[in-house]
């Protein structure tokens, strides 16, 4: 009886296991797709959107001595960094008085 069992699943092991390969192949030959003629055009996209911008991080900008600015280096939107002068004072006042 055991063995009996043992035949057929083996049986069935083996009917349920079969590879797709297995399978005829189809008659009808190779299919037909439809192509497109490759044509060379610019990737770049442009797009308009509306927007906000919030700074990262608000500083309070103060002077370390008082005068008078004869040139300010930058504008609104420059990007800065440490170390480099801002502006040229002309004349301190504590020179003045």
């Amino acid at each position: 009886m055991v063995i009996a069992l043992l035949v057929i699943g083996i049986g069935f092991w083996r009917l349920l296991s079969k590879p797709a390969s297995a399978q005829p192949p189809n008659p009808t030959g190779p299919k037909t797709v439809a192509v497109v003629k490759v044509v060379r055009k610019a990737l770049k996209t442009d797009s308009t959107l509306q927007a906000e911008f919030i700074p990262y991080q608000d500083i309070l900008v103060h002077a370390k001595v008082s005068g008078y600015v004869s040139m300010i280096r930058v504008d609104i939107g420059d990007r800065v960094k440490q170390g480099v002068r801002l502006y040229f004072a002309l004349q301190s006042l504590a020179d003045s008085v």
